[in-house]
C-alpha cells in the first residue's frame, strides 16, 4: 500500500505537466497561409483585420499581392478561427452576362427595327466597356457638271457607331446594373436613292436598372438628329452565374445565350415579335427598303468608293447572288438599290394592300407608286 503512493504521485504528477505544456502549446504563436482564390489578398486583409482589431483577439493578417495569399499568425485557436473566416468570405465574384438590344420606331407607321444589339459578360462589380463604330461615307451635296453632263457629289466622313458601359451587381433582389449606352445611325432621306440628305441621329441613355436574373427590362428614350426625334426602346437583359450557389463560370459561357429571355424562342422561329430584314413587326416600305439597301451598301463597300468591286466581293457572301448580281464585275449604289428595290417591291406592295384594307386613316406613304 506505501508502495503504491509514489506512483500515483508520479502519474499525478506527468498529467499535471501535459495539461501545462499543452496550455503552453496552445499559447504558443503560429503561422498558416491562406492561398485566395476568388478575391484580392490585399482588401480580404484590410476587411477581415478590421473587423478583429475591433475584438480582443491578438491575431495579425498581412497579404502578399504578387501570390495573392494571406500570413495569418497568432495562437493555435486564433489562427485556426481567421483561417476559417477567410475562407468562407474567399467566394469569386459572380459571371454576369449583359444583352443590349436597341430598336426605333417608324414615324410613319409605328413600327420597330433593331437597329443593333450588344452583349458583353463581365465579374460582378467591375465596370466593363464596348464600344464599336465605322467611318462612313456621307454625301452633303451635288452640283451638276458645265453642260448637265454629269453630277459631282461632295463627301463628308462621319463616325456612327455604339458604345456601351455597365456595371452589375448580383444580389437577393435581383442584378442591379448601372448603364450608359451611346448609340449614332444613320438614316435616308424618305425618296433619295443614295444617302444625300440623310440624318444622323444620336441616342444617349444612363440609368440604374434592377433585372431579375435572366429577365429583361425596357427603357423608352427619345434619339435626335438635331431637327426630327425617334422615339427608341433600350431592352436589356441579364444572367448570372450564380457561383454563390455553386455553379461554376463555365455554365455562363455554354448556357447564357439559352438563358437570356426569348432566346429559344427566337433560335426556333417561334418569337411573338417576328424580327426580319425591317425589325420587329417585320412592316417593309420603301423608307425601310432603303435604310436596309444602305446599311448592307455601307458595309460591303469597304473603301467608300461608291461601288462594290472585285476586292470587296468576299465580304458579300452570297447576298449578290440573290439579288442577281452574282456575274458582275462591280455593282455600282444606284444598281445595288434598284436590285434590292426590285426584290422587296412585292411585300412592299403587299403592305400598302394591307393598310388599306385596314382603312388606315394615315397618309399611304408606302405606296410604292408615290400615291397617298
Amino acid at each position: 500500500m506505501l508502495k503504491s503512493k509514489p506512483l500515483c504521485w508520479i502519474l499525478l504528477t506527468l498529467l499535471l505537466n501535459c495539461g501545462v505544456v499543452s496550455a503552453a502549446q496552445e499559447d504558443k504563436p503560429q503561422t498558416a497561409v491562406v492561398p485566395v482564390r476568388g478575391r484580392s489578398a490585399a482588401k480580404l486583409a484590410a476587411t477581415v483585420g478590421q473587423a478583429l482589431r475591433d475584438g480582443k483577439t491578438r491575431v495579425a493578417i498581412s497579404a502578399d499581392p504578387e501570390a495573392n495569399v494571406l500570413v495569418v499568425r497568432g495562437n493555435a485557436t486564433e489562427v485556426k478561427e481567421t483561417t476559417t473566416l477567410l475562407r468562407t468570405l474567399d467566394q469569386p465574384p459572380a459571371m454576369i452576362t449583359i444583352e443590349v438590344e436597341i430598336s426605333v420606331k417608324s414615324p410613319d407607321d409605328g413600327s420597330s427595327r433593331m437597329i443593333d444589339k450588344v452583349r458583353l459578360t463581365t465579374l460582378e462589380n467591375k465596370a466593363a466597356k464596348v464600344q464599336l463604330g465605322q467611318q462612313v461615307a456621307v454625301p452633303t451635296g451635288s452640283t451638276r457638271s458645265f453642260g448637265g453632263r454629269g453630277t459631282q457629289v461632295s463627301m463628308q466622313n462621319q463616325q456612327f457607331g455604339t458604345i456601351l458601359e455597365a456595371v452589375a451587381v448580383d444580389g437577393p433582389d435581383g442584378i442591379t446594373i448601372d448603364l450608359t449606352v451611346e448609340k449614332s445611325w444613320l438614316e435616308p432621306a424618305r425618296d433619295s436613292k443614295d444617302l444625300t440628305g440623310s440624318s444622323k441621329f444620336v441616342l444617349t441613355s444612363q440609368s440604374t436598372i434592377r433585372v431579375a436574373d435572366g429577365k429583361s427590362h425596357k427603357i423608352a428614350v427619345s434619339a435626335s438628329s438635331g431637327v426630327s426625334t425617334r422615339e427608341a426602346i433600350i431592352e436589356v437583359s441579364a444572367v448570372s452565374d450564380s457561383s454563390r450557389g455553386g455553379r461554376t463560370s463555365r455554365d455562363v459561357g455554354s448556357n447564357a445565350a439559352q438563358r437570356l429571355p426569348g432566346r429559344s424562342d427566337r433560335s426556333r422561329g417561334r418569337s411573338s415579335s417576328a424580327r426580319g430584314p425591317f425589325g420587329r413587326g417585320g412592316n417593309p416600305s420603301p423608307t425601310n427598303v432603303d435604310g436596309m439597301a444602305a446599311r448592307m451598301f455601307s458595309y460591303l463597300d469597304s473603301d467608300k468608293d461608291g461601288k462594290v468591286s472585285k476586292s470587296e466581293r468576299e465580304r458579300a457572301g452570297q447576298l449578290l447572288k440573290t439579288l442577281g448580281l452574282g456575274d458582275a464585275e462591280e455593282v455600282s449604289r444606284d444598281l445595288f438599290f434598284e436590285k434590292v428595290r426590285s426584290k422587296y417591291a412585292g411585300a412592299v406592295r403587299q403592305n400598302a394592300e394591307r393598310r388599306g384594307r385596314q382603312g388606315s386613316d394615315k397618309p399611304k406613304r408606302d405606296n410604292p407608286d408615290g400615291e397617298k
